[in-house]
């Protein structure tokens, strides 16, 4: 197994509280008669080979390019298992974990058998605050169109795109897209995938490559699939903005709209005396489709808002909505 992570909260790492960063390694122990085997020992060998701590939760941290080899044993029903979790802020850099887990005992003849089995994960950061809106529709020919854009770009070498069909294991499904380099232009990207698995539902994320090899993760894009025919699936019917969530936030939220034909669309965002704090979308043609795009309370500068109230106001042609947030930090 080797899945992909977005990092928890800083100060939630070590604790067992189903967040984003916690993943789940476990195994299953049947004895030589085929029966649930209790209380067989597994070795739990693991090594953190990024730059950030992960927790072994339960046990304690395992520290930037560390190793630990601790021991559990399997209930009544076989299992063991054991929950890891890392956290990190925007600064924060790759960590991956490896994990084997192992153990040693007689098969139905008798015979002493070493079994092992692998597993891997990898924690990360999202894109940075420059990536102003990442969206997705279904062509006329059954391929999955991603779109996304950002306000600015430093450094930037290109974009990867990922999928999965179970938003844990992922496969990098695209060669390298050509990013800006250092831009303060507002800058678009697309991506068709046209080789869809059979799923009912796809993931998928953006990996942004910066010049000198600094890998960042998008947020995680959901995109519906008929199960009969991707063809069927339904372009909004009315322009509609969506609450942002979660609301309140902190640090970032995401605001999702409908468009349902192809405008022009400005979505921007003020405080309470109307002055604009940040634009995340600036006059960009749009076809029909649902979007997402992200805050993360930062004005055009770069710099952290203060907590309050706040208004984002969606423009698309002759459609113009606002709605009202909370950043609490």
């Amino acid at each position: 197994m080797d899945v992909s992570l977005d990092y928890s909260a800083v100060g939630s790492g070590d604790a067992d509280d189903g967040s984003d960063g916690e993943i789940v390694f476990s195994v299953n122990f049947m004895d030589n008669t085929g029966g649930a085997g209790e209380g067989q020992t597994i070795a739990w060998d693991i090594t953190n080979n990024g730059s950030e701590s992960v927790f072994l939760l339960g046990v304690g941290e395992i520290a930037a390019g560390a190793d630990l080899s601790v021991e559990s044993s399997t209930d009544a029903d076989g299992n063991a298992s054991a929950t890891f979790d890392a956290e990190g802020d925007k600064s924060a850099g790759t960590t991956s974990l490896s994990v084997t887990a192992s153990t040693t005992a007689d098969n139905s003849d008798g015979e002493s058998r070493d079994l092992a089995i692998d597993f891997s994960a990898t924690w990360d950061v999202p894109v940075a605050a420059e990536l102003a809106s990442f969206a997705s529709r279904i062509t006329v020919d059954d391929d999955v169109l991603l779109q996304w854009s950002v306000a600015s770009q430093s450094n930037n070498l290109g974009w990867e795109v990922y999928r999965s069909t179970d938003n844990r294991i992922f496969t990098k499904v695209s060669d390298l897209i050509a990013g800006d380099g250092t831009s303060d232009e507002f800058s678009s990207y697309s991506y068709v995938d046209s080789n869809l698995p059979l799923a009912d539902v796809l993931y998928y994320y953006l990996n942004q490559i910066d010049l000198d090899g600094t890998t960042t993760r998008s947020h995680v894009m959901e995109v519906l699939l008929s199960p009969t025919a991707v063809s069927q699936q339904a372009l909004p019917m009315v322009n509609e903005l969506r609450q942002n969530y979660p609301n309140p936030f902190n640090p970032e939220t995401t605001i999702s709209y409908d468009l349902s034909t192809e405008l022009i669309v400005t979505l921007t965002i003020y405080d309470l005396s109307g002055q604009v704090i940040r634009t995340l979308v600036d006059d960009q043609a749009m076809s029909a489709g649902q979007y997402q795009s992200i805050w993360d309370g930062r004005d055009e500068s770069g710099v952290k808002v203060a907590s309050g109230v706040y208004f984002y106001q969606l423009r698309a042609g002759e459609f113009i909505a606002k709605k009202k947030m909370t950043l609490l930090q």
